[in-house]
């Protein structure tokens, strides 16, 4: 019942970053997982190896890892 209630919110702020697998979501057939519809400002994906399930498994994990690192330092 709360996830058929949830409406989310505009996202204003900057620096929106869409982690998503290589495989498309059946519910999800966007390319940024239908971020764009609710950030103020252009978003970025990066696509990491793998599926839904396996995207916290390595070797995928890693490839995260090291994507996420980046944008932190940044």
């Amino acid at each position: 019942e709360a996830l058929r209630a949830y409406a989310p919110l505009p996202y204003e702020g900057e620096g929106l970053v869409v982690f998503r697998t290589a495989r498309r979501l059946p519910r999800s057939p966007t390319w940024d997982r239908g971020w764009s519809a609710l950030a103020s400002a252009p978003i970025e994906v990066e696509t990491i190896p793998g599926a839904h399930a396996t995207i916290l498994q390595e070797p995928h994990v890693r490839v995260l890892a090291e994507k996420l690192a980046t944008y932190l330092r940044a």
